[in-house]
């Protein structure tokens, strides 16, 4: 393959515009979805795969398909593999998500080429850094919904030994609790470009938050949309096994643990071939924020225009 030329990265990096970063986004996946579905199958495919059983199981549950000892066995071992998962999963995910940014930036900037095992390397690399910064913003959201909780449980009791009426008591869980959730939410779209901060310019944990808090500045609505419309794609796509799994769930003519076992196969692989794109669309508004915000692009032209002279 010929070699990538400057000028062509430089072509890259520039200003993207909404649609272009949809785009952009399939293109990148498309070009290199094999290592791409394989990091994901390897590493979401159990977890994936547990959280549908698990539905199977509390479906048949509500029916009385199963007696209630072999039902409480079969779901505790099935609910503890899902929590040990998900443990292992805080884990995993910051280097999938190392592995699949490093993937679409090395494609999009410099057209490298990758294998599932390449991208396993890209773990290796950057992973400890990824899983800190991701443990610390996990910790800092604890923290936060835990001082939230003391903090609300205290007004309720000061309120109620007050003698507060129970719709006064209402409204103190209500208001604040929507407006916790928007904060986290507003928080999460502000460190979304962590992952593209930790590849493209090396640094993590808290200067990596500051950085990607300092890229998505005046950007909130359209990175909500862009996610918006990914996850609207996403769930036509996921809803197809949802939709044919609801249907066998409540025919008794054909449940059985082999059905089960087929449709939940058939959904984590629906599932973990809609996961990766809003890390690669991320990537590409890591790109774009720079090229609005630093003139990422005339840098580039600069340092040509510098070599060339």
């Amino acid at each position: 393959m010929e070699a990538i030329t400057l000028e062509d990265r430089i072509t890259r990096i520039r200003p993207l515009g909404f649609g272009e970063i949809l785009d952009m986004t399939f293109r990148i996946y498309r070009k290199r979805f094999r290592p791409i579905f394989v990091l994901t199958l390897l590493i979401y495919g159990p977890f994936y795969f547990l959280r549908e059983m698990l539905g199977w199981l509390l479906g048949l549950q509500s029916q009385g398909r199963f007696s209630e000892p072999d039902l409480i066995v079969g779901m505790t071992l099935m609910t503890l593999f899902f929590i040990l998962i998900a443990l292992i999963m805080l884990i995993l995910w910051p280097l999938w998500m190392a592995a699949i940014t490093g993937i679409s930036s090395g494609t999009f900037l410099r057209d490298e080429s990758f294998t599932w095992i390449d991208g396993l390397r890209l773990s290796g690399k950057h992973g400890l850094k990824s899983a800190l910064t991701v443990l610390m913003i996990f910790a800092l959201g604890l923290g936060c919904g835990l001082a939230y909780l003391i903090l609300l449980l205290t007004v309720l009791f000061v309120a109620e030994t007050a003698g507060a009426p129970d719709w006064l008591l209402g409204l103190l869980v209500i208001f604040p609790t929507l407006i916790f959730i928007l904060s986290m939410l507003i928080a999460s779209i502000r460190l979304s470009l962590v992952f593209p901060v930790i590849l493209e310019e090396g640094t993590a944990h808290w200067e990596c938050l500051k950085r990607s808090w300092q890229l998505t500045k005046s950007s909130f609505w359209r990175i909500v949309g862009l996610l918006f419309s990914l996850v609207m794609i996403e769930g036509m796509i996921t809803s197809i096994p949802s939709f044919i799994s609801q249907s066998f769930l409540f025919n008794p003519s054909v449940q059985s643990m082999g059905i089960a076992i087929t449709l939940s196969l058939t959904a984590t692989f629906f599932f973990c071939l809609t996961t990766p794109l809003q890390a690669i669309a991320m990537l590409l508004v890591y790109v774009d924020r720079r090229a609005r915000r630093e003139g990422w692009d005339l840098e580039q032209r600069m340092n040509r225009l510098e070599t060339t002279a």
